[in-house]
């Protein structure tokens, strides 16, 4: 007859999976997203036409360390 006392890690084990899940669905993705943006900055360079995220046009005349 069981006593209802269960193994801890089988508890665990849900949790652990979730967490899993979670890691590789939003996570992952997300640093990837960030890793690709900022490659993409540090290859800017004078003179390269690009466009705003408010659709405006422009052309790099300088650049700075936080300023485009």
């Amino acid at each position: 007859m069981l006593d209802g006392a269960t193994n801890p890690l089988i508890q665990i084990v849900p949790f652990i999976i979730i967490l899993g899940i979670f890691y590789f669905i939003i996570l992952l993705p997300t640093k990837r997203k960030q890793q690709k943006v900022q490659e993409f900055l540090d290859n800017l360079k004078v003179n390269d036409k690009v466009v705003m995220t408010s659709g405006i046009y422009g052309q790099i005349t300088r650049l700075g360390d936080k300023i485009v």
